[in-house]
């Protein structure tokens, strides 16, 4: 993971956001939970595929917010 991808301050334009930005050149990442994108966001930087940032964003919902992506304590994975 490069120091200068992550946590960068963008330019000013319109309405800013209240969570923290994470800035990539070749890839990005959205979950409802900004720790989610980060762990997504932290698999594609590594050198991994969608489908393994989409895991670890999923996994991580689990854990941030259980109780919106789970049915009575299951794992949505």
């Amino acid at each position: 993971m490069h120091s200068d991808s992550i946590s960068q301050p963008i330019p000013k334009r319109g309405v800013g956001s209240l969570r923290p930005v994470l800035r990539g050149t070749r890839h990005m990442a959205v979950a409802g939970h900004h720790g989610a994108a980060h762990a997504a966001f932290t698999i594609l930087e590594a050198g991994g595929n969608a489908v393994d940032a989409g895991v670890a964003a999923g996994i991580a919902l689990g854990v941030l917010q259980s109780d919106l992506v789970n049915v009575a304590g299951v794992a949505p994975i």
